[in-house]
């Protein structure tokens, strides 16, 4: 399956570390359409790994941040320094040294892209601008950031770098990807890239620097995601709503023949089946109970674009004007 083919990948990047291997360096990428598991998967495995010693980091490309080159790997490096905080003195204190040793006075470069590294190195950011408009300074950073991230996976505490959406990442940041796995002292380290398969086609960026790893080299693999079958909507209805699945096909069913067996589309519409009130627990038979009729009659949105957009507009003015000020911050912002 593909939870262990991820955690198989983890093992291997661990087991060639120990036995000093030329590169322990590996790339997993986990493509399918939007909606069909992806990014759950590379959760689904997080906790294995970590449980393994591996320190997992995490970005997420976004459409609208295309403007700002290295967004996704700047935020998984600043969720690095937020961790290493909790972390004991001595930690915290190792790693600054091993990112003083690697990097020397240029650290100062880097704290002026990923301000946690002040707290970590005590380094503020340097006085003069840097710009990626050259040659030179794309040179110069991709450098940078194979030191940093060599003083920060070590033998006893693999990396494990994930980047979500890739079809929305910016040329450079394709080429930073590229350079970690192909950096030979950069070990060890494991690249969990979730993408859209069916947004990125010949000529794509993505699509050019996998084409680029393969004549390298490197140690890449792909896993897939697709819709769900009948029978496996009727095994995630029947868990969700703890009744036998013998009791559930006549509403998972419906939801396949709805959805496509998309796993957001399938969760997202038996939710909106509750809040309509056509998905209901009853207290007399002590299950849960659903009206066919009404539910095969019920106008559908084509995919879950259009379900979330229909919930969406359902919600009370304050409620939609907070939506949509935090849609303006990205992938993620603070709770405060």
């Amino acid at each position: 399956s593909n939870i262990k083919e991820l955690l198989l990948a983890f093992d291997r990047v661990v087991k060639n570390s120990q036995a000093n291997a030329v590169t322990s360096s590996e790339v997993v990428l986990v493509a399918g359409c939007s909606g069909t598991g992806k990014s759950s998967l590379v959760r689904h495995v997080q906790g294995a790994m970590m449980l393994k010693g591996g320190l997992l980091i995490f970005g997420k490309f976004d459409e609208k941040r295309k403007g700002q080159p290295l967004s996704a790997i700047v935020d998984a490096l600043e969720q690095f320094c937020d961790l290493l905080q909790m972390e004991s003195v001595e930690n915290i204190e190792a790693v600054r040294d091993a990112i003083k040793e690697a990097i020397g006075e240029d650290v100062s470069v880097l704290t002026g892209l990923i301000p946690g590294l002040i707290k970590i190195t005590g380094v503020p950011e340097g006085t003069s601008s840097f710009t990626l408009g050259s040659r030179e300074a794309h040179q110069r950073l991709i450098f940078l950031f194979g030191r940093l991230l060599g003083a920060i996976a070590r033998r006893s505490r693999p990396l494990i770098f994930v980047m979500d959406d890739l079809q929305c990442a910016d040329e450079f940041s394709l080429e930073l990807l590229r350079s970690f796995v192909c950096d030979t002292f950069l070990t060890p380290l494991l690249i969990l890239g979730c993408y859209r398969e069916n947004e990125v086609v010949e000529g794509h960026p993505l699509k050019v620097l996998l084409g680029k790893l393969v004549v390298s080299g490197a140690r890449i693999s792909t896993l897939r995601t697709s819709n769900m079958d009948e029978a496996t909507v009727n095994a995630l209805v029947s868990d969700a709503l703890h009744m036998s699945p013998r009791l559930t096909e006549s509403l998972s069913s419906i939801i396949y023949r709805k959805t496509d067996g998309n796993g957001l589309f399938v969760v997202q519409f038996l939710k909106s089946l509750c809040d309509e009130g056509l998905l209901t627990f009853s207290l007399l038979s002590k299950q849960w109970v659903w009206d066919v009729d009404a539910i095969v009659s019920r106008d559908m949105a084509d995919d879950v674009v259009g379900l979330m957009t229909m919930k969406m507009l359902k919600l009370d003015t304050n409620a939609l004007c907070g939506l949509k000020i935090a849609s303006c911050l990205g992938s993620q912002s603070d709770e405060s």
